[in-house]
């Protein structure tokens, strides 16, 4: 019977993170490249010796992706984290402000605050624009400025 020494360490190590990802971008690759079962499992016994990926080591993930790529497999760059909204230098628009922003893109175009409360009732799903909070009043202020912009409108 095989001790716990012979074993490898389980994936939820610290240590295991970079070959857990190498793994993950084999199989991406393998689907994105459409490699049937067969094909890609000739290609691991081929080069490694091995039936599965989760046999091989991080060297050996890093020299298996290498051949996909001289496959034709492209990786895509990981995705940025969100941006958050706070920029460098700028203090986030309190509730009064976007709440003037508002009220000056309706007065530009001459529309009533109905106008402004039907549109809180479908973006936020609150009845009033009083009753929105700073990030709900940013989404309606967005609205407002992306609409100004498609009809061509200037607002100062």
């Amino acid at each position: 019977m095989p001790t716990k020494a012979n074993h490898a360490a389980p994936f939820g190590s610290a240590q295991d993170k970079p070959l857990r990802a190498n793994l993950a971008k084999i199989h991406i690759a393998k689907k994105e490249l459409g490699l049937t079962d067969e094909s890609y499992r000739d290609i691991l016994h081929l080069h490694f010796k091995v039936d599965s990926a989760s046999k091989l080591n991080d060297r050996q993930c890093t020299v298996l992706l290498n051949h996909l790529k001289a496959l034709g497999w492209k990786p895509k760059h990981p995705a940025k984290g969100k941006r958050p909204f706070k920029a460098k230098g700028l203090a986030p628009l309190g509730k009064e402000a976007l709440l003037g922003k508002i009220e000056a893109h309706l007065a530009e175009r001459k529309i009533h605050w109905n106008y402004a409360h039907a549109m809180a009732k479908r973006i936020c799903k609150v009845d009033r624009v009083e009753f929105c909070d700073a990030e709900q009043l940013r989404k309606l202020v967005a609205a407002f400025e992306y609409d100004s912009k498609r009809k061509g409108l200037e607002y100062r």
